[in-house]
C-alpha cells in the first residue's frame, strides 16, 4: 500500500483551493509572502494545523484591535544575499537601499510583537530571536540616502572628489554656453540646446557650417543634417571632468566594498530575517483574507467528528456579494454513529455545492487557512481526502464516463482506510440504473468497512434504503418546498429527499400525457416510496411552520415575563427608597425634639406627686426612643450586594460609568460600556438598580466611550514638567485608563535624577488598582520610562 496522499493529483483544482490560494496572494505585500502562499501545504499534524491557524487567530484579533501593525517593505533581498558569499562581489547601493529596508520592517515588527507578546504568543515566539537591527540600519545609512543612492559625504575622499566635479561642471557648462552663444549668433548653430554625447557637451551645428567650428564630432542626427561637436577649446576640460568621474567611481566601490565586508557575517541572520517577513506576510495575508469574508479559524477535535455550523462555500459566498445574491449557511454533522452522509434530492437542489464545501472547507483548514463557519464549529483531522466529482472521461485512455469512476472507485477501495474523507458526486451513476445501484451498494459497503468519513450524493433509492438501515451511514436531503417546486438549499439530516422528477417536468410544461405515461410506467414500490417522502416533506413544511410560531411565541412571553420583573423591580426599590426616606425624617424628628422631652420630663418631675410615676415615664419614654433608633439603625444597614449575572446594568466600583454584563469566565467579567467591550475582574463589579443606572447615565451623557477609547494613548511623556504638575497628570492618566478598562500604561519620565520618577511611582502604589510597576525592557526606554499594570 503507497503513502498516504490525498487524490486525485489535481485535488486542489477539483475543490477550489487553488483559487483561494490566488485569493490569499492578493493580499501578499511581497513576493516572498506570494510565494509561501503557493506552497502552502495540506498537513495531517495536528499541532502544526493549530499552531497554523492560532496564529491567523491572533492577527485577526489584531485586525480588529485598536493599535495598528506598523508597515513596512516586504522585499526579497535573497538574491543580495547569495551574492554576500561570492568573493571579491559587492553590492549595488539599489541592493543595500533594499537591504535597509527590510532591516527597518523586521526591526519594526520585533519591537511590536515584543510590547504585545502576552497578546500574540504564537506569533512572538516566530520572532523572538531577533536582535534589534539598529546598528546595522545606521551604517547603511551613513552611506546609502533615502533614495537609494551613495551619500557624497559617505568619506571624506568622495566627499572632496563630489567638489571638485561640480566646480568643474560649473567651469565648463560656463564656457561652452559663451561658445554656443558666439555660434548662433554666426548663425552655425540648429534649433536646439547644448547637448550630451558619450558624456560630454556638445553643440548642434548645421551640416553646412561644420568647419567653421573646431573640435571632434561624436554624433549627428537622423538625417544628417545637424553634428554634434565638441569645441576644441573645452576638450581638455571634458577630459579632466571623465578622469574625475572615474575617480568618483572608484571610490563609490571601494566605500561599497567596505559595506559588503561588513554584511558578510551577518548573512545568515539576514536570510532567516528575510524568511520570516515572508511568513508574517504570508499570516498577514491569511487574516485580511478572513476579515474579508468574514472568516474565523476552526477548533481542532481531539476525537473523531465534523460539527460545521452556518458554514459557506468560501467561492459562491465571494462570487454572491459580486452579485448581491444572498448565500445560505450549511450545518453538516459526521460522527462515529454517521460517519457517511448520504444525500439525495433533485437537481440543482445544493447537493454538490455541499459535497465540495465540505471538502474545500476541510481542505483550507488542514492547510492553515481560515474558513467561513458559525462558531462552536470543529472538525477533526483527516488523514487523506479523496475525491470523484465531474466527469472524467478521457479519450486519451479509451476512458467512458462510467470507467472513469469505476477507475477512481477501485482507488478508494485499495487506499481508503480509518481517517480517509470521501467524497463522490452522483454515486453509480453513468449506465444502467438496474446495475449501476448494486455496484455502488456494494462498492459503500466495503467503504464502510473501513470506517471512513465521507458525503455522497445520490438518486438511487437502494442507496437511500442501505443507508436507512445500516450502522455508519446516515441518510440527508436538500430541503424542497414541494408546493411550489423550489429548492430551498437547506441540508436536512436524517431523512432521505424525494428527485421530485414528475412535479419538476410539471413545472418545466412538458405534457401531462407524458407525464402520466411516465407515472405508469414506474413501479407501484418504487412510486409509493417517492409519494411517501414527497408527503414527509409537506409534513416537515407544516410542522417548522408551527414551530417558528410557537419561537415567536416564547420570544413574545419572555419579554412580557422581562417586562413584568423590571417593572416589579422597580416598584420594590421605589417602596424601600420611601420607606427609608419616612424613617429618617422620623429619626431627625426624634432628635430635634431631645429638648422638649427633656422639659417635659422636668414637668413632671414638679408636678408628680412620687418618684415612682417619674421613673417610670422616663423610662417608657427612653424605651420608645431606642426602639425608634434601633428601628431605624437597622434600615440603615447597609444591604449586601448582590452578586452581578450576565445581563445586569454594572459599574466598577468607584466609578460612575454604566455597563452591561455580557459574560462571566472564571474570575474575568466581560462589560459593554456603550459601544466598548472590556474585561475587568469580576470583584470589581456592582449591580447597579434601573433608577441608579439612569441617574449616572444621565450624568454621564456628554461621554463618549468610544471616542475616547480611540484618542487615548498608552503612553504619557511627562519630560521637562515640574514635580507636582507630573504627578497631577500622571494621576488623571491613570484614572483615565482604569475608566476605560486598560490593563497597563506606559510612564515616560526619563532617567535624570531619578526624583520624578520616584514621586510619581510613590503616588502610583497608593492608588488600589495598580498592580506593579516595572522599567520598560532597555532597548524600548529601560528605567526611563516606567510599566504600570493595573488589576
Amino acid at each position: 500500500m503507497s503513502p498516504l496522499k490525498n487524490y486525485p493529483q489535481h485535488i486542489e483544482e477539483k475543490l477550489g483551493f487553488d483559487q483561494i490560494r490566488s485569493r490569499v496572494a492578493a493580499f501578499c505585500f511581497g513576493p516572498l509572502g506570494k510565494e509561501l502562499t503557493q506552497k502552502a501545504s495540506f498537513s495531517t499534524k495536528k499541532d502544526k494545523i493549530r499552531l497554523w491557524l492560532g496564529q491567523v487567530h491572533e492577527w485577526i484579533v489584531l485586525l480588529d484591535g485598536e493599535e495598528q501593525f506598523p508597515e513596512g517593505h516586504y522585499l526579497d533581498i535573497s538574491k543580495a544575499l547569495n551574492k554576500l558569499n561570492i568573493e571579491g562581489f559587492f553590492l549595488s547601493e539599489d541592493e543595500f537601499h533594499q537591504i535597509r529596508l527590510s532591516l527597518r520592517t523586521i526591526d519594526a515588527a520585533a519591537r511590536f510583537f515584543h510590547t504585545h507578546q502576552e497578546d500574540c504568543p504564537l506569533l512572538f515566539e516566530l520572532i523572538k530571536e531577533v536582535a534589534p537591527q539598529r546598528q546595522l540600519i545606521q551604517e547603511i545609512e551613513k552611506v546609502i540616502d533615502e533614495e537609494g543612492h551613495i551619500r557624497n559625504n559617505a568619506s571624506q575622499e568622495l566627499n572632496q572628489i563630489t567638489s571638485t566635479i561640480a566646480k568643474y561642471e560649473r567651469e565648463l557648462h560656463k564656457k561652452t554656453l559663451q561658445i554656443y552663444r558666439k555660434a548662433k549668433e554666426e548663425g552655425w548653430t540648429a534649433d536646439t540646446d547644448i547637448s550630451v554625447r558619450e558624456g560630454r557637451l556638445v553643440i548642434p551645428v548645421l551640416a553646412e557650417h561644420k568647419r567653421k567650428l573646431k573640435g571632434i564630432v561624436h554624433d549627428e542626427s537622423g538625417s544628417g543634417q545637424i553634428l554634434y561637436i565638441e569645441p576644441s577649446e573645452i576638450i581638455e576640460l571634458n577630459n579632466e571632468l571623465r578622469e574625475l568621474q572615474l575617480e568618483r567611481r572608484r571610490e563609490i566601490e571601494k566605500i561599497l566594498r567596505t559595506l559588503t565586508a561588513r554584511l558578510v557575517p551577518e548573512a545568515p541572520a539576514l536570510k532567516q530575517f528575510n524568511q520570516k517577513l515572508g511568513v508574517l506576510d504570508f499570516i498577514r495575508a491569511k487574516a485580511l483574507f478572513a476579515r474579508d469574508m468574514d472568516a474565523r479559524v476552526l477548533e481542532i477535535r481531539e476525537d473523531e467528528g465534523v460539527d460545521w455550523k452556518k458554514a459557506f462555500h468560501p467561492l459562491l459566498l465571494l462570487h454572491h456579494r459580486v452579485t448581491k445574491s444572498p448565500t445560505l449557511p450549511l450545518n453538516i454533522h459526521l460522527d462515529k454513529e454517521g460517519r457517511i452522509l448520504i444525500i439525495s434530492g433533485p437537481n440543482a437542489g445544493g447537493k454538490s455545492v455541499t459535497l465540495k464545501s465540505t471538502g474545500l472547507l476541510q481542505y483550507m483548514t488542514q492547510c492553515g487557512f481560515p474558513v467561513p463557519v458559525g462558531d462552536g464549529s470543529v472538525t477533526q483531522v483527516f488523514k487523506q481526502i479523496f475525491i470523484d466529482i465531474g466527469d472524467e472521461q478521457s479519450l486519451d485512455n479509451d476512458l467512458s464516463t462510467y470507467s472513469s469512476h469505476l477507475n477512481n472507485m477501485r482507488h478508494f477501495l485499495h487506499f481508503a482506510r480509518k481517517g480517509t474523507l470521501i467524497l463522490i458526486d452522483e454515486f453509480g451513476t453513468g449506465t444502467d440504473p438496474q446495475f449501476g445501484g448494486p455496484m455502488a451498494e456494494a462498492i459503500l459497503e466495503e467503504l464502510n468497512r473501513k470506517n471512513c468519513y465521507g458525503v455522497i450524493t445520490t438518486h438511487y433509492s437502494n442507496l437511500k434504503l442501505m443507508a436507512n438501515r445500516m450502522p455508519g451511514l446516515i441518510n440527508g436531503a436538500m430541503a424542497y418546498d414541494a408546493d411550489e417546486l423550489q429548492p430551498l438549499y437547506r441540508l436536512e439530516i436524517g431523512k432521505p429527499g424525494s428527485s421530485f422528477a414528475f412535479e419538476v417536468a410539471a413545472k418545466i410544461g412538458l405534457p401531462d400525457s407524458i407525464i402520466q405515461r411516465a407515472r405508469k410506467k414506474v413501479g407501484a414500490k418504487q412510486k409509493n416510496v417517492d409519494d411517501l417522502l414527497i408527503s414527509l416533506e409537506k409534513e416537515k413544511m407544516e410542522a417548522l411552520e408551527q414551530m417558528e410560531k410557537a419561537k415567536n411565541a416564547e420570544a413574545h412571553y419572555e419579554r412580557l415575563k422581562m417586562e413584568y420583573n423590571g417593572l416589579k423591580q422597580n416598584l420594590e426599590e421605589r417602596r424601600k427608597i420611601i420607606l427609608q426616606q419616612a424613617r429618617e425624617e422620623a429619626y431627625s424628628l426624634l432628635k430635634n425634639s431631645n429638648s422638649l422631652i427633656e422639659r417635659t420630663v422636668r414637668e413632671l418631675k414638679e408636678t408628680a406627686k412620687n418618684g415612682e410615676t417619674k421613673t417610670a415615664q422616663r423610662k417608657e419614654l427612653n424605651e420608645t426612643r431606642k426602639k425608634l433608633e434601633n428601628q431605624l439603625k437597622q434600615e440603615k444597614t447597609i444591604e449586601p450586594k448582590e452578586k452581578p449575572l450576565v445581563g445586569d446594568q454594572v459599574k466598577i466600583i468607584g466609578q460612575s460609568s454604566v455597563g452591561r454584563l455580557l459574560e462571566i469566565h472564571k474570575n474575568k467579567a466581560t462589560v459593554e460600556f456603550g459601544e466598548m467591550r472590556t474585561q475587568v475582574d469580576l470583584k470589581r463589579l456592582e449591580k447597579v438598580g434601573r433608577k441608579e443606572a439612569r441617574s449616572l447615565k444621565h450624568a454621564l451623557g456628554g461621554f463618549d466611550t468610544q471616542k475616547e477609547m480611540a484618542e487615548f494613548k498608552m503612553d504619557i511623556d511627562l519630560r521637562g514638567k515640574r514635580g507636582d504638575e507630573a504627578v497631577k497628570e500622571a494621576i488623571a492618566f491613570l484614572d483615565r485608563a482604569i475608566i476605560l478598562g486598560f490593563d497597563k500604561i506606559r510612564v515616560i519620565h526619563g532617567r535624570g535624577d531619578g526624583i520624578l520618577k520616584k514621586l510619581i511611582r510613590q503616588e502610583f502604589k497608593q492608588i488600589p488598582a495598580v498592580d506593579r510597576m516595572e522599567n520598560e525592557h532597555e532597548d524600548f526606554g529601560g528605567d526611563g520610562i516606567t510599566v504600570v499594570y493595573l488589576k
